[in-house]
């Protein structure tokens, strides 16, 4: 918290694109959106740079044709520090996604599911965890682990278990919960 974040971005896709800061609070010339800034075209690049005011796990994608720059895996996480954050033991970040594939492997072409797709968004058939299908998160028995997670599929929800094991929520989305909670599941 309190760091600028310096961004020298170049486009090298053959169609312009930006960058948006989901869930960052950032000037409106850096959001990355339609409505705030002009895409960069092909061989283009901007600057974005920004102070990053709120601790929390954000993540960053584009706001041109996201449907099918997202679902090709042009996304992020940003970690984002705070003074008061508890001390938990290890740490991992967790990305879960979803993407829609064809029979041979292909991604589904986003023309070939309608103009409704993107304002209601698609289920995949294959989850994603980190971008590795069937993925598998090893831990030690008895082992305490920070996990931070963000959901970046745009239509499906996430059920988080740990086989009846309970777990402790310490934040969501706005930042630290004012007491910890004990679970069994979060929906993500």
């Amino acid at each position: 918290v309190g760091d600028e974040l310096l961004v020298h971005f170049r486009n090298e896709l053959p169609e312009p694109t930006t960058i948006h800061w989901h869930g960052l609070r950032v000037p409106a010339a850096m959001d990355g959106t339609m409505a705030m800034q002009e895409p960069i075209p092909s061989g283009g690049s901007f600057e974005y740079r920004f102070v990053l005011k709120d601790a929390g796990l954000y993540w960053f994608h584009p706001h041109v044709r996201s449907d099918e720059q997202v679902e090709r895996g042009l996304y992020g996480v940003i970690l984002v520090r705070g003074d008061s954050e508890p001390e938990l033991g290890a740490e991992r970040v967790l990305v879960l996604d979803d993407v829609l594939l064809n029979s041979d492997g292909s991604l589904v072409d986003s023309s070939q599911m309608g103009s409704m797709m993107e304002m209601t968004g698609r289920q995949g058939n294959v989850l994603l965890a980190n971008g590795v299908p069937d993925a598998v998160l090893d831990l030690k028995p008895g082992e305490r682990v920070r996990l931070r997670v963000v959901n970046t599929a745009n239509a499906r929800y996430f059920n988080l278990t740990f086989g009846g094991r309970t777990m402790t929520l310490v934040g969501v989305d706005g930042g630290l919960l004012e007491r910890p909670r004990q679970l069994e599941r979060i929906l993500l």
